[in-house]
């Protein structure tokens, strides 16, 4: 018949179709590392969490919310104790991966919908919508047996560390 008569056979079909599979991948990895660059202003770098400033936004969105539509929000803050001799006697970099830890630990025992970020040097904040003050209570206690009641794996070396934690709610 009539037709168009291609040379190659299927190796080129195949190579065209390899190209286009390898284009949406690095498509698909273009995508990834501008959203990761547009968040980059709003995380912690040390830890991966919120930074300070984000916490704050957000929390002053949410609380607003919380407020118009009488809901309670919880805020607590989790204080890393002894992290400064932690700095003087192992160093900055060792203080770090414990806050890292710490951060990961934090992340697991809260709600997917509760905002964490690191306030401070040696502390975090936890956003916590819709949670009422036995809520905070019931949540600090977690925290606290979280991080404080087994030890960290830090550069394969088991390390206690002892947090305090306070909250306020609007409840």
């Amino acid at each position: 018949g009539i037709g168009r008569v291609r040379s190659g056979g299927d190796g080129e079909g195949d190579s065209l179709e390899r190209t286009r599979a390898e284009l949406r991948a690095k498509n698909r990895m273009l995508d990834e590392i501008q959203l990761e660059l547009t968040q980059v202003p709003f995380i912690d770098p040390v830890t991966g969490v919120w930074n300070r400033l984000q916490v704050l936004e957000r929390l002053t969105s949410e609380w607003s919310r919380c407020e118009r539509y009488g809901h309670p929000i919880s805020v607590l803050l989790v204080d890393v104790e002894a992290l400064g001799a932690v700095r003087a006697t192992d160093g900055r970099e060792t203080a770090d991966r414990i806050l890292k830890v710490v951060a990961r630990r934090v992340k697991s025992i809260v709600r997917d919908h509760d905002i964490v970020g690191r306030y401070g040097d040696d502390a975090f904040v936890i956003v916590a919508v819709q949670s009422n003050d036995a809520g905070a209570r019931q949540l600090a206690q977690r925290l606290r047996q979280g991080i404080s009641g087994q030890p960290l794996v830090v550069d394969h070396e088991p390390t206690t560390i002892s947090v305090r934690v306070g909250a306020a709610t609007n409840s």
